[in-house]
């Protein structure tokens, strides 16, 4: 009987807890994070500017209303060249979207019929007074051309850069400028306005539908 109460005595010693102890609690996982939310193709913010970049829909629209409903339709050659004529000098102007460049480019005379020292006239009129055009030799013609990245352009640079090119065109061989303004401190000082204005007066007179 004793040795029963001996054995009971030391299990009971055994599965107590220590005194002052407690028990330690398991650690709750905690709760699981949700993932945010794909944003809807319906809540993305359009970009303003998207819309209003230059392409080659966009520089089409400007050149038939730039040349009328009559001539401006058949200026496109392709979807991303465009010839015609405007004050009697021909237009080129070719695009590359990929690239984001245009060019626009009049043929003036051929290179092998150029008077000795007019390759260096030409230089020193690129310097001070072609501006934003320039003039050139590709493919054995002299151009006068106009070059930018398409994506910025706007109807006033397009205008702009249509004006010097033809300008710079009409104006090879005499004042070499591109009728906007001279440059100081170059070589040329004669400046040739009127073409260059009546071509912005032009676009200016299609632009109010008159």
């Amino acid at each position: 009987m004793a040795r029963w109460i001996v054995a009971l005595l030391t299990l009971t010693v055994v599965a107590a807890p220590a005194e002052g102890k407690r028990p330690k609690k398991q650690r709750e996982a905690p709760p699981p994070v949700e993932a945010p939310a794909e944003p809807s193709p319906d809540d993305a913010v359009p970009d303003a500017t998207a819309t209003e970049r230059m392409n080659n829909e966009r520089l089409n629209a400007f050149i038939v209303n730039l040349l009328g409903e009559e001539a401006g339709p058949g200026a496109r050659k392709a979807p991303n060249q465009w010839e015609f004529d405007l004050e009697g000098y021909r237009v080129m102007v070719i695009t590359d979207e990929n690239a984001d460049r245009m060019r626009m480019m009049v043929p003036i005379t051929p290179a092998a019929e150029l008077p000795p020292g007019l390759e260096r006239r030409m230089l020193q009129a690129n310097f001070d007074a072609v501006l934003d055009a320039r003039y050139a030799i590709a493919q054995g013609v002299v151009w006068s051309a106009f070059i930018h990245p398409l994506s910025p352009l706007d109807d006033d640079q397009l205008v702009s850069g249509l004006a010097q090119t033809v300008t710079a065109a009409a104006t090879f061989g005499t004042a070499f400028t591109s009728g906007a303004f001279v440059f100081g401190g170059g070589d040329t000082q004669q400046i040739h306005e009127d073409l260059y204005r009546r071509i912005l007066e032009r676009s200016r007179v299609r632009d109010q539908g008159i």
